[in-house]
């Protein structure tokens, strides 16, 4: 239960009841208050690091899965709802560790993020999902007409180039994108068909693909021993 004092700063008190004998045999309730403030900051430190990226502190990937949990769980029964997954591969950004260190790599992350949120940030939570990936959580309408705006503007964004201690360092990024409901039901679907359309897209070297049935059927074939029937 959280209380200002009279600096106007918040505590958090636990409270609970106990029960005393008196001399005379009788026994009296007392109400207890433990303040355990300390304890739930650092609980809140804990858990803020848990779903924040260190580098670039855009939200991470587990803080992904819980918004996509609650919105399931709000949502999943709703068909005039929508929500696009933007999955942005992003090319180079090993090579420049490996070239300049981790220093190096780390400013460039945190650059890339910037340009990135500055642009894109407003529609949606923008997450760094691994070390060269980032996903826009978006909520929106059955047009995919802002979806392909947003998928231009990020290559347009990465054209130019990153300047760092004086070096010109230039990236290249491939999107893919995948829908609810059009393409899943589930969270764990929109992740991996997301996920799969990027790969489909740095494979064919386009800008943005969009997921297609089509793909699943293709990548479960090209899996060693999978019999691909009619999943």
């Amino acid at each position: 239960l959280p209380f200002k004092d009279y600096k106007g700063e918040i505590h958090y008190i636990q409270w609970d009841h106990a029960t005393f004998s008196k001399r005379d045999g009788e026994k009296t309730n007392i109400l207890l208050g433990i303040d355990i403030s300390e304890t739930i900051e650092k609980r809140k430190a804990l858990e803020a690091a848990f779903i924040q990226d260190p580098v670039t502190k855009l939200p991470n990937r587990y803080k992904l899965e819980q918004v996509l949990e609650n919105y399931f769980n709000k949502n999943g029964d709703n068909s005039d709802k929508s929500l696009a997954l933007i999955f942005i591969h992003v090319e180079g950004i090993h090579a420049v560790g490996d070239a300049f260190g981790q220093d190096i790599e780390d400013q460039l992350m945190r650059l890339l993020s910037e340009r990135l949120y500055g642009a894109i940030g407003k529609y949606g939570l923008f997450v760094r999902r691994y070390t060269d990936q980032f996903v826009l959580f978006y909520p929106c309408d059955s047009s995919i007409k802002k979806i392909m705006e947003i998928c231009q503007l990020v290559a347009e964004l990465l054209k130019t180039p990153f300047i760092i201690e004086g070096s010109s360092i230039a990236l290249r990024n491939h999107i893919g994108v995948s829908k609810y409901p059009d393409h899943a039901n589930t969270k764990e679907d929109l992740i991996r068909f997301g996920s799969a359309a990027m790969h489909e897209a740095q494979r064919l070297d386009l800008d943005y693909y969009f997921y297609h049935e089509s793909l699943g059927k293709k990548l479960k074939s090209k899996v060693n021993g999978y019999e691909l029937n009619n999943n």
